[in-house]
C-alpha cells in the first residue's frame, strides 16, 4: 500500500491558482492535478491520521469517500443562498469524529489553505437538542466543573483559544449571573489549534504533528462525545 509522505507543493499551487481562477473551466483544465497532487494524498492522510487517533479515541471514524458523506469535505461552494457565487473553496476541509452522525458529532478538523493548515477540535454548533442537552450540563454541580477542566487542560497543553460564535445573552430559563454564563452562551464548543507551516504539511511528519494536537485535548473530546 502507498503510504502518506506529505502534502505535495503541487498541491497548494492547485489552491493559490484556484483562488485567481475560480470558475469551472479552469477547475475542468486541472482537475487531474486537483485529483493526483491533492486528493489522493489526502486519502492517504485520513487513514493515517485515522488510525493512530483509534489507539486513543477507539471509535474515530475516518472515511475516504468523495461524495460528502466522508472525512474529506467537498470543494464545491455551496451558491444557492450567497451573495459569492465563486463556484469552489480554495481550500481543502478534513474531519474526523466519534459518535454515530457526521453532523451531531464532535471531532477534529482540519484545513488546507495556500497559507498552511488550521487544525480545530470539538463541535463548531449545536443541534438543537444537543444544546439543550449541553446548557443542562454546564449548570450541572458536577458536569459543569468538569468541563472548565476539560477547557482549561485544551487551551493549557497548546490550544490557542477556545472559539466559536455567542448569543449575545444568556438563554432563558438560566440564571444571567451564573458562574459559567459564558458558556451558556455558547452556540458550539471548539478550540483552535496553532497552525502548520506549508513546509510541515509537505512533509509525512505532519500526521504525527497533528495527531499530538489531536490527543491534547482529548478531556474535551470525551466531555463532549459523553453529551
Amino acid at each position: 500500500m502507498t503510504m502518506f509522505n506529505g502534502f505535495p507543493r503541487a498541491g497548494y499551487s492547485f489552491l493559490a491558482d484556484l483562488e485567481k481562477n475560480n470558475n469551472r473551466e479552469w477547475f475542468e483544465e486541472n482537475r487531474l492535478v486537483y485529483e493526483a497532487k491533492l486528493i489522493a494524498p489526502a486519502q492517504l492522510f485520513v487513514v493515517e491520521l485515522g488510525r493512530k487517533l483509534s489507539q486513543i479515541y477507539p471509535d474515530v471514524v475516518y472515511d475516504t469517500r468523495l461524495n460528502g458523506s466522508g472525512s474529506l469535505m467537498r470543494i464545491y461552494r455551496d451558491t444557492r443562498f450567497s451573495k459569492d457565487k465563486r463556484p469552489y473553496k480554495s481550500r481543502l476541509g478534513i474531519f474526523l469524529y466519534e459518535g454515530d452522525s457526521k453532523h451531531a458529532a464532535p471531532g477534529f478538523f482540519m484545513s488546507i489553505s495556500p497559507a498552511g493548515g488550521y487544525l480545530g477540535a470539538g463541535k463548531y454548533r449545536f443541534p438543537p437538542e444537543m444544546l439543550e442537552r449541553y446548557r443542562k450540563a454546564v449548570v450541572d454541580p458536577k458536569k459543569g466543573p468538569s468541563l472548565v477542566r476539560a477547557i482549561n487542560t485544551a487551551t493549557g497543553n497548546g490550544a490557542l483559544v477556545l472559539a466559536g460564535e455567542e448569543y449575545k445573552r444568556v438563554p432563558r430559563d438560566f440564571d444571567p449571573g451564573h458562574r459559567r454564563a459564558d458558556l451558556l452562551r455558547r452556540k458550539g464548543l471548539h478550540v483552535v489549534l496553532p497552525e502548520l507551516s506549508t513546509k510541515v504539511l509537505c512533509s509525512a511528519s505532519v500526521v504525527d504533528k497533528v495527531f499530538l494536537a489531536f490527543k491534547s485535548v482529548a478531556p474535551l473530546h470525551r466531555w463532549l462525545r459523553r453529551l
